[in-house]
């Protein structure tokens, strides 16, 4: 029985607050909410006798405080009011803008591809260089938060934040294409980047960065269709969807890029799907297509299909 009992909500009430109350009770609106200008504590309801009840429990004594003198008071306590006010929405701002200063110099670390070090240096030249030009502003600069862990995490929280906005547009595609290109990293080390673009139900076209993979090892069709499977299990990327597949590499990979293709191929079958759909370029440079594929100013593929 009790459970079928209806609780009367406080904001349901519709009540509002009386511009009286200040003068009689040293209540004033912050937020909504009625509170008191002696103590800053605040009241749920905005009633009458809830208001009465908190003065005269605690600001009893301002009773005999009547006409102007009364007046006074409040207005003394106002200003007060606006004063903190003014100095808390100042520092808000000023964290505010220390935390997006933080992470647009983290960013830039991070387009510019340099080491997580590198922010504890351009922090203390920051520093050096405000101690000299507004010293009065150097703490703000030491605040800024450039530590290689800071920003090593940072960059770990971008990545699953864009792979979780890749997964959700994901699911809205109604066809998709990859492309694969195999490159060597400056440390020898070849990697594969996969892209994907996807179309949705109402025509809108999404590219993205699909995954960028480091081909420790050897470097087989059976390698690059691994990577490949790995990066669309990420986003939950069903083969039923995939329409189009490009290969790109040196030419020298011609071979390994026609085995992958295959390898897919021999997949989509597994899965009773039909490989016919599936649309295949592989790159290649103009020389490889022919000499004289020059004077129409970089064509750059080749439709295996």
């Amino acid at each position: 029985m009790a459970s079928g009992i209806k609780r009367r909500l406080i904001g349901g009430e519709g009540r509002v607050f009386q511009k009286e109350w200040t003068n009689s009770y040293f209540f004033v609106e912050i937020s909504d909410k009625p509170v008191c200008l002696v103590c800053d504590k605040h009241v749920a309801a905005k009633k009458k006798s809830t208001c009465g009840s908190l003065y005269d429990s605690l600001h009893g004594n301002l009773k005999k405080l009547t006409g102007q003198a009364r007046q006074d008071k409040i207005d003394i306590l106002k200003r007060e009011l606006r004063a903190q006010q003014t100095t808390l929405q100042r520092y808000c701002k000023t964290d505010i803008n220390i935390i997006r200063a933080s992470y647009e110099i983290r960013e830039l670390i991070v387009k510019k591809v340099k080491p997580y070090m590198k922010g504890e240096f351009v922090q203390s030249c920051m520093v050096t260089a405000t101690k000299l030009l507004a010293p009065d502003k150097i703490t703000l600069f030491q605040k800024v938060s450039l530590s290689r862990r800071t920003v090593s995490d940072w960059i770990q929280e971008m990545g699953d934040d864009i792979e979780k906005t890749q997964k959700d547009r994901a699911q809205y595609f109604k066809f998709f294409a990859l492309a694969l290109d195999e490159t060597a990293h400056i440390t020898n080390t070849d990697q594969l980047a996969i892209v994907i673009r996807g179309v949705t139900s109402d025509f809108k076209i999404q590219e993205d960065l699909l995954s960028l993979e480091s081909m420790h090892g050897t470097t087989r069709g059976d390698d690059l269709l691994e990577k490949l499977l790995l990066a669309m299990r990420k986003l939950n990327l069903p083969f039923e969807k995939l329409s189009g597949l490009t290969a790109d590499g040196p030419p020298a990979m011609g071979g390994l890029r026609k085995r992958l293709t295959a390898l897919v191929k021999k997949e989509m079958t597994s899965r009773g799907l039909t490989v016919g759909d599936l649309v295949v370029c592989s790159g290649a440079t103009r020389e490889d297509i022919c000499p004289q594929a020059q004077r129409f100013g970089g064509a750059n593929l080749r439709s295996e299909c």
